[in-house]
């Protein structure tokens, strides 16, 4: 049943890969989107159920909120990640912290080429020094927050997708 056609034959050009290279960048995006969200969502959980804020206080005083926000952010965006990553093909979950780490880099490059203050950034972007007084950094809540939720994520995409070695046993012995 096979006949030899005459004549230049026409290949389509493989539009599978182009689609799934959208679906990679769109996947990715999503995924960026969420992780970023983490920090917030944590912010919002913490003030309403739990009813602690950098004013008001937590059974950990105020400098404790400081040590623990950054502690209980990243373990909720390393479980987001080994479970995203565990239930769903998430190959770009490693590079998520790139975009928030470069964009935080920009704005300290901007700081420090404005106001010359190495002060200034470390108040604003990682530690408040004014604790119990009035609410904290917006720096650190846009975009720290963000970079070590967006670095939680991926070490847990990267825990997930990491080579396993096989057990020795005859099936898999060397001859």
């Amino acid at each position: 049943m096979n006949q030899a056609r005459s004549g230049p034959q026409h290949i389509e050009p493989p539009r599978f890969a182009l689609a799934r290279n959208n679906h990679a960048l769109g996947t990715w995006l999503i995924q960026l989107l969420g992780v970023t969200f983490i920090p917030f969502i944590y912010e919002i959980l913490e003030g309403t159920g739990l009813g602690w804020s950098e004013v008001a206080g937590s059974p950990f005083g105020m400098n404790g909120i400081q040590v623990l926000n950054p502690i209980l952010i990243s373990v909720l965006a390393f479980a987001a990640g080994y479970v995203v990553s565990t239930k769903f093909s998430a190959k770009g979950a490693k590079w998520i912290w790139t975009l928030p780490c470069a964009v935080l880099l920009l704005a300290i490059i901007w700081d420090l080429l404005v106001f010359h203050n190495w002060h200034l950034i470390w108040i604003e972007y990682f530690y408040w020094d004014h604790p119990g007084a009035d609410e904290g950094a917006i720096g650190r809540d846009l975009l720290t927050y963000p970079v070590l939720s967006a670095v939680a994520y991926s070490v847990a995409a990267a825990f997930v997708s990491r080579p396993r070695s096989r057990p020795a046993g005859p099936a898999n012995a060397v001859s």
